[in-house]
């Protein structure tokens, strides 16, 4: 897949450039259950840090009433639509 590609390049380059030079252990990143694209990057950040020594740290998303309404009006459009 090209998005696990792409993202193992960038954390290749996160490594070594930018974790090595400011001594990082940790990198934070939130949770994603929407975007396929952050979701994938997220995981490979899981599988690919913590060998390198960095660990990876999800902060869950803040689930409030309107973030309910959002996704429940998205999936009834979309269903009015099919």
């Amino acid at each position: 897949m090209h998005s696990e590609y792409h993202a193992s390049l960038d954390l290749d380059i996160f490594i070594h450039h930018t974790a090595e030079a400011l001594s990082l252990t940790k990198r934070f990143i939130g949770e994603e259950p929407y975007c396929p694209v952050t979701s994938v990057y997220n995981k490979c950040i899981k599988k690919i840090l913590p060998p390198a020594g960095i660990e990876a740290v999800e902060i869950p998303r803040i689930k409030t009433a309107k973030d309910n309404s959002k996704r429940i009006k998205s999936t009834i459009t979309v269903k009015r639509n099919k």
